[in-house]
């Protein structure tokens, strides 16, 4: 069986396998690219404006210094104490926006503050700075917005009483992954691994070589199983390898202390008729290298899925196009069908590409989007849809004639 799938490793590294992993390399050197520079910006526009509101504020505290020692010296005192005024509001905007400014640069303050708005808003207080952290981390969603304030101050709450910082938007190990889990769509990784392995049986079949490897004296299961071993190594090396590689290199150049710190993990949420909201105290923390863990074990029965799919399209049609056609309509009908269209929303639970945002299954946050998904769920719809897959293909695969 291992010389088996030894011998399929080799047919299956092909030209396209290495361009496919050199468009993922470029693909994800551009998200870090740009996660970096996105990053950089925001915080270096943020200080500049902070700056320039200080150096405003410094001049108009000096205008009304002189213009206040003028109007004394005219002896015009309601004047003046009006510029009193206008100074010591001045003054108290110049000490809040330096705070600002210590904050941008203190993570530790920074957490403070954030903690304080999202307290504020919880208990009614509505403050727009709060409402842009929420939407920052969460994006724009129709969720009950209150709950999220509950949830986010859990999560900063249990920051600050483990004595650590969030790295939200640090480009480090941790991070690296979640950009490729966030950027990266199921669809576009499902399409690539069909085009990968969507034809390798039906590419032998076309060539006839196929039919001399039936007749070899080797059962026709050691022969299927060595196939889908090879294809899912191969998947599994482009497309959890590569990812592996950025998360090394980020680790040796920005240190792998984010595996240490607590990261979501499960969150609850309810549907109410028309209102989604999270469930108070719902949401679990752990490591961030058990996060990791779990996603990248998580992915690899994604990929194990897909892969089936596309063993099965090659062992129904003998033509290599017709097998990866076959494939990619099926992954694009299940897409749009069930995930981006809301008429088949009840079934969308248990189809396997709802769960292709693995980063959100395992936070919980996928439930803010539908509250049927779930990690559990995902695990058996993953595991179930891979072996339906798999022995339509295996049978297929055994009924197949070898002509003389």
């Amino acid at each position: 069986m291992i010389e088996l799938i030894k011998v399929e490793l080799k047919k299956a590294v092909r030209l396209k396998t290495i361009i496919v992993a050199l468009l993922l390399i470029g693909i994800y050197c551009l998200l870090c690219f740009k996660s970096y520079n996105d990053e950089k910006g925001r915080l270096l526009y943020a200080e500049n404006q902070l700056k320039s509101q200080i150096n405003t504020l410094e001049l108009d505290i000096e205008r009304y210094k002189s213009v206040k020692e003028e109007l004394k010296e005219k002896g015009q005192l309601e004047e003046c104490e009006s510029y009193s005024a206008k100074e010591i509001k001045a003054q108290e905007a110049l000490c809040k926006t330096q705070e600002e400014l210590q904050c941008l640069r203190d993570n530790n303050k920074r957490l403070e503050k954030d903690i304080n708005l999202i307290e504020q808003s919880i208990k009614g207080k509505y403050n727009e700075d709060a409402d842009k952290l929420i939407e920052e981390r969460y994006g724009k969603t129709e969720i009950e917005k209150r709950s999220l304030f509950i949830k986010e101050y859990e999560r900063l709450s249990y920051y600050k009483d483990s004595g650590l910082v969030p790295q939200d938007n640090n480009l480090n190990v941790v991070n690296i992954l979640k950009i490729f889990s966030k950027e990266i769509s199921p669809l576009f990784m499902a399409l690539i691994i069909i085009m990968l392995m969507g034809d390798i049986i039906s590419g032998e079949e076309s060539e006839g070589t196929l039919r001399g490897y039936l007749c070899l004296p080797i059962t026709r299961w050691k022969i299927f199983i060595s196939k889908y071993v090879s294809s899912l190594i191969i998947c599994a090396v482009v497309i959890i390898g590569i990812q592996l590689m950025f998360f090394v290199g980020t680790g040796i150049a920005s240190g792998w202390g984010s595996l240490k710190l607590p990261l979501e993990y499960n969150a609850q949420f309810l549907n109410r008729g028309d209102i989604i909201s999270y469930t108070p105290a719902s949401q679990a923390f752990i490591y961030g290298w058990q996060y990791i863990l779990c996603y990248f074990l998580t992915q690899l029965l994604y990929i194990g899925v897909v892969v089936a799919i596309g063993m099965c399209a090659s062992s129904y049609f003998n033509s290599p196009v017709l097998s990866i056609s076959a494939g990619c309509g099926l992954l694009l009908f299940l897409y749009y069908g069930f995930i981006e269209l809301n008429g088949l929303d009840k079934l969308r639970s248990f189809i396997f590409m709802s769960y292709g945002d693995i980063w959100r299954v395992l936070s919980g946050d996928i439930k803010i989007w539908d509250t049927g998904l779930g990690i559990l769920k995902a695990e058996l719809v993953l595991i179930a849809t891979q072996i339906i897959f798999f022995i339509a293909s295996s049978m297929k695969f055994k009924s197949k004639e070898v002509y003389s």
